[in-house]
């Protein structure tokens, strides 16, 4: 099995359903680990009082973006979060380099990517409109830039939930595209390859993907 099918693969998922992009003005928090104390006797895990709050800040600017679906989504979820932290004190040139995005933000000062991430993620699943279980997200972009104003980019797609009677409609999920023409660029830049379904007519075969 080549690179190439092995990455066709990995792009063949469900069609796009529904698609929201809202932004936070906030400065970008990361999840903290979780503090450990000694209660009659015992160790029990605390969770961070700062990330508490930073996740209540985050439900609350995601309900005043007005964006969230009317009710959560059961089926699979991908999601992009863009986390633009404050340009760093320097020299003029290589802010100005920074804010083209030329210069990665490879500080630990603001957070791992990761868990700037999951503190979307977990206030995205406290707000409860969005989906039932962060387990629904299959597919996620995360990175953090340096930008002019702190704020958390979120672009999020609901993915069509297969089921028996959709897929003997559709036969066959097959010919995935691998040319150009098939990457689509998100509101964040990436260049995301989206796979083109094509239905055949199998008559009373059973419908395999490729």
């Amino acid at each position: 099995m080549n690179a190439d099918h092995i990455i066709g693969k990995l792009c063949a998922l469900p069609p796009v359903v529904w698609h929201a992009c809202f932004e936070l003005r906030a400065m970008p928090r990361p999840e903290r680990r979780h503090r450990v104390g000694i209660i009659a006797g015992k160790a029990r895990a605390f969770k961070d009082v700062r990330s508490r709050r930073d996740k209540a800040n985050l439900v609350a600017l995601i309900d005043a973006a007005h964006v969230a679906p009317p009710a959560p989504w059961t089926g699979p979820v991908r999601i992009s979060i863009e986390s633009r932290l404050p340009v760093f004190e320097g020299p003029a040139w290589r802010r100005e380099a920074a804010l083209a995005g030329l210069v990665c933000h490879t500080s630990k000062n603001r957070g791992d990517v990761d868990n700037l991430a999951k503190l979307v993620m977990d206030a995205m699943t406290d707000h409860g409109r969005w989906w039932k279980d962060d387990g629904q997200v299959v597919e996620l972009h995360a990175r953090k830039i340096y930008a002019a104003v702190p704020s958390t980019f979120v672009e999020v797609e609901f993915l069509e939930d297969v089921t028996r009677e959709k897929w003997k409609e559709r036969g066959a999920w097959s010919n995935v595209a691998r040319d150009a023409a098939d990457y689509a660029v998100s509101p964040l830049g990436h260049h995301i390859k989206r796979a083109l379904f094509t239905c055949k007519d199998q008559g009373n075969e059973t419908p395999e993907a490729t």
